[in-house]
């Protein structure tokens, strides 16, 4: 049986992390997977927009620009 992943996580687990608020909160890294997410341009882009408060998302932390 196959089911879809990003070649390490299920997605089916990966969409059921808790405190995720739902699912349409999720954010795809394309071309990225679990292993790469650490040390990865996709991670770096997810994380300022997060920090920052674009794409719609709420501030969920409020870090002073370095």
């Amino acid at each position: 049986m196959e089911k879809p992943s990003d070649g390490v996580v299920l997605a089916e687990s990966a969409m059921n992390f808790p405190g995720l608020a739902s699912p349409n909160h999720a954010r795809v890294l394309q071309g990225s997977n679990h292993q790469q997410m650490r040390n990865d341009q996709n991670t770096k882009i997810a994380l300022k927009a997060l920090f920052s408060g674009n794409e719609g998302l709420p501030y969920f932390f409020k870090v002073e620009e370095r």
